[in-house]
């Protein structure tokens, strides 16, 4: 008897949660939607709920939260057979936080760390075949080192960014430091490179 009056209870919580939400689902074609600079309005108002975009060339469906008219939440992008394609984060309109992504096989696509909407920390990318692409080193938005590989696993680029120069050379596989041009904390900094 008690079992029953849980299934109840549970029933009747989960018919509220799903008809009585405020969360308002809206589909971007639908024609009460603008844009005012940065934000998003929905019958002329700043829009709160969740915007659903299905985007055709990649076969993949976005739903991402606003809260008065500006994204904020987790931005989720899905396979048509239900596997995350991507995973965004955004707090009163800026990234923040880690994004991540997933090729269609299922293998890793991208990897952003953000703070207060730029790069800040690691910065990854991959080929669909899982091998290593691209990876870069920020601080505030300014890049510290960068890497890329073809896909062939060999080395292209690796570069280091100081005062708005870069050192190092396209196609090289190791990049002389250049005398005086790093203090020991960038160093320190790009030992993880």
């Amino acid at each position: 008897m008690r079992s029953i009056y849980s299934i109840s209870i549970l029933c009747a919580l989960c018919f509220l949660n799903l008809f009585c939400s405020d969360e308002s689902i809206v589909v971007d074609t639908d024609p009460n939607l603008t844009r005012s600079g940065k934000y998003v309005l929905h019958r002329g108002e700043k829009f709160t709920g969740v915007m659903e975009t299905y985007l055709e060339p990649v076969l993949v469906t976005r739903r991402t939260h606003y809260v008065n008219g500006l994204r904020d939440g987790v931005e989720t992008e899905t396979y048509q057979d239900g596997r995350t394609a991507s995973e965004r984060t955004y707090s009163r309109g800026r990234k923040e936080g880690i994004h991540k992504g997933w090729h269609e096989n299922g293998k890793r696509r991208f990897h952003y760390e953000f703070k207060n909407d730029q790069f800040d920390g690691e910065s990854w990318e991959w080929y669909s075949s899982g091998e290593l692409y691209t990876f870069g080193k920020f601080k505030n938005g300014e890049a510290i080192g960068r890497k890329i590989w073809r896909r062939s696993g060999q080395i292209y680029l690796n570069q280091v960014y100081f005062h708005e120069n870069s050192f190092g050379l396209t196609g090289s596989k190791i990049c002389k430091k250049v005398k005086g041009a790093e203090s020991d904390r960038r160093d320190a900094e790009l030992s993880n490179l």
